[in-house]
């Protein structure tokens, strides 16, 4: 695969038309693999880590400016599912503030699942001194690292 500035040369190159016709197809083929994903259950016996790994790469396919989805099984009760986006296009209010949101989905396996996107930057950081910004009784110990495929 050709690389960004490879790219973005030889889209540049192209006339409108079929610079329209290009961007489209590459939407349509995207989202038809979004919905693919979508249309894919858990499985009903999965474990926590399983099934953060099944809405971590729903959530990479959905959201292309999400670099990472890092899931964080330490001091999460057992039917709670914690994730960190890492988002590059994300311009947060208080670089030391990470909000967590319930995005609970109404599936089976039945796990509470919060969501906090990070910068790289605030991603960096936690790496570094984890404490420093992590909402309260999130742990960086054992944590996985999800990517697109």
């Amino acid at each position: 695969m050709p690389g960004h500035e490879e790219l973005i040369q030889t889209l540049a190159q192209l006339d409108p038309a079929t610079l329209e016709e290009v961007v489209s197809a590459a939407y349509r083929q995207r989202s038809q693999r979004t919905e693919a994903i979508d249309q894919e259950r858990p499985n009903p016996e999965a474990t926590a880590e399983q099934f953060a790994q099944w809405l971590a790469q729903r959530h990479l396919a959905s959201d292309m400016a999400l670099e990472r989805v890092v899931y964080l099984p330490t001091g999460a009760p057992a039917d709670e599912i914690r994730l960190l986006e890492v988002n590059r296009l994300l311009n947060p209010p208080d670089l030391d503030t990470i909000e967590p949101l319930d995005f609970t989905p109404d599936i089976d396996p039945a796990f509470k699942v919060f969501v906090a996107d990070v910068t790289t930057d605030q991603w960096e950081r936690i790496q570094r001194t984890p404490e420093s910004i992590l909402p309260s009784g999130w742990e960086l110990k054992d944590y996985k690292t999800f990517t697109r495929a």
